[in-house]
């Protein structure tokens, strides 16, 4: 039995000890987004990541699973670029089509010291996808806070 694709989505909010242009770089610059892009037991390699952060321009990255070097090559499309304080893009399998990937929204705003990062996603999914999608997200949030408090 086929599981039913619908639109799903979910919301995850986070407060950052780092100031907001630090979290902002770490999601626009490849060279910060490799300690942290992929969840537990995954990586990242550094000369996988492109981002061209400009409304109409595009991303990629191919996270490799640690114990079986399985790869995952994922890529979109900004829609929105405000910096240091909202991207939006698509994201999902390279190959797949643009319009048919889900759309992340991060919006970040200053809290004192702190930066709130308000993270969205939203597509057309079965909802073991969407469940695995925010679990794979959760962890790589929580490895990008890690990372940006050192």
């Amino acid at each position: 039995m086929t599981e039913a694709v619908a639109t799903r989505e979910f919301t995850l909010t986070r407060v950052f000890n780092a100031p907001r242009e630090l979290v902002y770089r770490s999601w626009t610059d490849p060279d910060d987004a490799t300690h942290w892009w992929g969840p537990d037991n995954f990586t990242t390699p550094r000369d996988t990541m492109s981002f061209d952060v400009r409304p109409g321009g595009q991303w990629q990255a191919c996270m490799v699973n640690d114990a079986t070097g399985e790869q995952f090559p994922s890529s979109g499309v900004y829609r929105e670029v405000v910096p240091g304080e909202r991207l939006v893009f698509t994201w999902g399998r390279q190959g797949d089509p643009d319009e048919h990937k889900p759309v992340v929204t991060i919006e970040l705003t200053d809290k004192g010291e702190h930066t709130q990062m308000v993270f969205h996603l939203v597509g057309h999914l079965a909802e073991g996808d969407l469940l695995e999608m925010e679990d794979g997200w959760s962890e790589c949030i929580a490895r990008s806070m890690t990372h940006l408090s050192r």
